[in-house]
């Protein structure tokens, strides 16, 4: 059967370097990711943990293994955007392969699933 990962991270995200230069890398968030690891912690600079997350999921750090493979329900209508697009992106640059959803009609057979 499968896992679903839940992230609880005993460690401020804010301090892990290669995370937060690679979570840079999506220029609209650039800012608030500058605003929210000075300590600007705000209802728009917030947005960023979000992406610091979804970095760490796919990078790991120093606590937090990085993944290796990446499994993405896409939006159809806005191919690689929001968080999800973000996640994506990062798998690509760091070589993490990655399965995405590429149409509504799509069936897994759930005993092909551990």
């Amino acid at each position: 059967m499968g896992r679903i990962l839940y992230f609880r991270f005993d460690f401020n995200m804010s301090e892990e370097e290669e995370v937060v230069y690679q979570s840079k890398g999506n220029k609209k968030m650039e800012k608030l990711i500058d605003q929210f690891v000075s300590g600007d912690k705000n209802r728009f600079s917030i947005k960023a943990a979000y992406i610091l997350r979804d970095t760490i999921k796919a990078i790991g750090t120093d606590k937090i293994k990085p993944t290796t493979f990446g499994i993405f329900y896409d939006d159809l209508e806005k191919p690689k955007t929001g968080g999800t697009g973000h996640t994506m992106i990062i798998c690509e640059q760091n070589n993490i392969p990655i399965i995405e959803h590429i149409s509504k009609d799509v069936i897994i057979d759930s005993q092909l699933i551990d």
